[in-house]
């Protein structure tokens, strides 16, 4: 039987044409149909890596040769097998090496980044604190403000530029110590 054959009959199993009951007309209970639908799906398998190879290859080539092999496999494919395991060993080995020599390289950069993160929060705290403590413009003088006081309560009628004088103080620091306490604006 060749393969096409195979097909075309196992094909006709899977559904119903011109009304005949597929099944039974090709293969009429036999024993052996498992046996060629294992074949099949096997050849099938096969068809597939073939087209498979050809699709990644991007071009058929009539003078390739094929190699099918039934049963076990050829020696060839255990040395290769053998050979890749080996190579793989030797890169494990390797890579252990490589880590037992550079473990204390990694664990110092755990460490630095450790004292990294924790500066970091460190410096974060000194700027939040910086801003909450750090006071804007010139630093107020309570002993000018409580001599303009004074003097506004001592001689109620005198204006900002008459106490600046007498004091010997600016207008704006007399119009401010004025505002703050109340005292703005109050003729006697």
């Amino acid at each position: 039987m060749t393969f096409l054959e195979l097909q075309n009959q196992i094909v006709q199993t899977r559904k119903a044409r011109k009304g005949i009951k597929n099944r039974e007309d090709y293969f009429q209970d036999d024993e052996t149909e498992e046996f060629w639908t294992s074949v099949y799906k096997r050849a099938l398998y096969i068809a597939n890596e073939v087209v498979k190879h050809y699709e990644k290859k991007g071009a058929y080539d009539s003078s390739e040769k094929f190699h099918l092999s039934w049963g076990e496999a050829p020696n060839d494919y255990f040395d290769d097998y053998i050979k890749q395991m080996k190579a793989y060993e030797k890169e494990v080995k390797d890579y252990q090496k490589l880590w037992k020599e550079h473990s204390e390289l990694f664990d110092g950069k755990l460490k630095s980044d450790k004292e990294i993160a924790q500066l970091k929060q460190e410096l974060s705290a000194a700027k939040a604190e910086l801003v909450r403590v750090k006071r804007g413009g010139r630093y107020k003088d309570y002993a000018k403000e409580h001599k303009v006081v004074n003097y506004k309560k001592e001689n109620p009628s005198a204006t900002v530029r008459e106490i600046a004088k007498a004091l010997g103080i600016s207008t704006t620091t007399v119009q401010k110590a004025l505002v703050a306490n109340g005292l703005n604006k109050q003729k006697g």
